[in-house]
């Protein structure tokens, strides 16, 4: 439930049809992690609603503070940050992806730009569930074009078939830059 001073990040996608259908699929992930998890305490971001305004799906999230990304330039560039801090995010980076692995969920673009970080620095949640799938899907066709290129698993480079272990893999990217500041080793 949202209060009236309560600050929120709205996703807008693109509209057109193609956005759309990626939208709702996106949308009924979002729902699965929320029934699992309604108050949020796996690390995944919060959805509150979604609407539709002209053609544009709107989707109302939980706002937060930066991204991991944004952490690692102000904080810890080329060093890296805090090694508490690593370890307390990577836990927290763990149970998110334990709940998606209960809910066989690929989330398949795992990045520190896709990992948003609380105003009080304690917290990180993972969001951007546009390129999600379930791992039951029946129209999961293999494809080279998942996952960034920085955090790409072995299994998607070589065009074989992948599940969520791809996330894992980039996971541990993302603990290597978070420590070392560095994202060009990581490739």
């Amino acid at each position: 439930m949202l209060f009236r001073s309560e600050k929120v990040a709205i996703k807008i996608l693109r509209g057109n049809e193609v956005m759309t259908k990626v939208g709702r699929k996106e949308l009924a992930l979002l729902r699965e992690v929320r029934s699992h998890d309604s108050r949020g305490s796996s690390f995944c971001i919060r959805m509150f609603s979604d609407f539709m305004l002209g053609k544009h799906l709107c989707i109302v999230f939980e706002c937060e503070e930066m991204n991991l990304r944004q952490v690692i330039k102000k904080f810890g560039k080329d060093v890296g940050i805090n090694i508490a801090a690593v370890q307390r995010y990577s836990k927290q980076l763990f149970s998110a992806l334990h709940l998606l692995y209960k809910l066989r969920i690929v989330h398949a673009d795992l990045k520190p730009d896709n990992i948003l970080m609380s105003h009080n620095k304690q917290y990180i949640k993972v969001c951007d569930f546009g390129s999600a799938f379930k791992e039951t899907d029946a129209d999961n066709d293999i494809t080279p074009y998942i996952q960034s290129r920085f955090y790409r698993s072995p299994e998607v480079i070589l065009g074989i078939a992948y599940d969520e272990a791809i996330d894992m893999w980039s996971l541990g990217c993302i603990l290597f830059e978070l420590h070392t500041g560095d994202r060009k080793s990581v490739v």
